[in-house]
This record gives C-alpha cells, structure tokens and sequence, in this order.
C-alpha cells in the first residue's frame, strides 16, 4: 500500500515508533504533486444580479471574464469542434465576443430559465449581442433606483 506514496513513505512508517498515519490531506497533496496537471481555462462568473423592480421578469447581471495569461503568447487559442467534423481556432476573446473585462446582461425569465435578451443585431464584430462592455474596472456594481426609473453603476 505504501508502494505508491514512494520510499520517504515507507521509511516514515519505519523505526522504533511503530507505522505513521498518513492524513487524508497529506494524501491528497501527494497524489496531486505525483499525478496531478494543472491547466488555465477561461472563466465566465456572475458578479452581481439586480431584479428590474418595474417588471421581476428581467434583471441585470454584471458579468466577469478570467482569461488565462499566456506566457510568450499574447492570447490562448480555442478550438471548436463542429458536429460536421470542422473545427474553428479563436482567441479567448474571441471567441467570448467581448473583451476581457466586466460586461453588463440583461436576463428575461422565459418558463422556469432565464434567457438573454438580445439587445443588438449579431455582427461579425459583435458575436455576443446579450452583453454591454463596462470599461470602468473589474469591481462593478449596480443599483435600481426604488421607482425603477433610474440604473446607477458604482465602483
């Protein structure tokens, strides 16, 4: 059993204070240093979510993009692969339809999901015609005023 830990195991177990327990942590981080592979991928997140008081049936997100940083390069490439066989190559960027930075979405409930609501006509530009690209920094929040006529979008 303690083959696979390696022989610093095996001889933590031996001498004259009798066999070692080995923690469920110690194990773990053993078998991720061994076997484990670590990969940056792009994220998607929801930062924050306001429901529109003049109609519960949409709301805003504010919605943040990770891409990973590469090293050498200047962007990581995604590849799709269609169900015909074909593949696409797109930079993270790309192939999200916004830059990476924080965008603003407007969500409608449709059943029980909620949908985006398409407010632009789908570009060759702008592939992602749901989201508005907030350019003022990364900690973004919004806020309806109590009558729901006015959105503020605070730092």
């Amino acid at each position: 059993m303690l083959e696979q830990f390696g022989p610093e195991a095996r001889s933590a177990t031996e001498g004259s204070q009798g066999p070692k327990e080995f923690t469920k942590n110690q194990k773990m981080s053993e078998f991720v240093e061994r076997y484990g592979v670590e990969v940056e991928i792009p994220a998607k997140y929801i930062h924050d979510c306001k429901i529109y008081p003049m109609d519960p049936s949409y709301l805003v997100q504010v919605v943040g993009f990770c891409f990973p940083s590469a090293e050498g390069e200047d962007e990581y490439i995604i590849k799709k692969h269609r169900q015909d066989g074909g593949t696409e190559e797109s930079t993270c960027a790309d192939f999200y339809g916004v830059d990476p930075r924080v965008s603003l979405r407007l969500m409608r409930q449709q059943d029980d999901s909620l949908v985006p609501v398409q407010i632009a006509e789908e570009s060759e530009s702008n592939k992602n015609c749901s989201d508005v690209p907030v350019e003022l920094g990364r900690q973004v929040n919004t806020l309806f005023s109590p009558d729901g006529r006015y959105m503020v979008i605070h730092l």
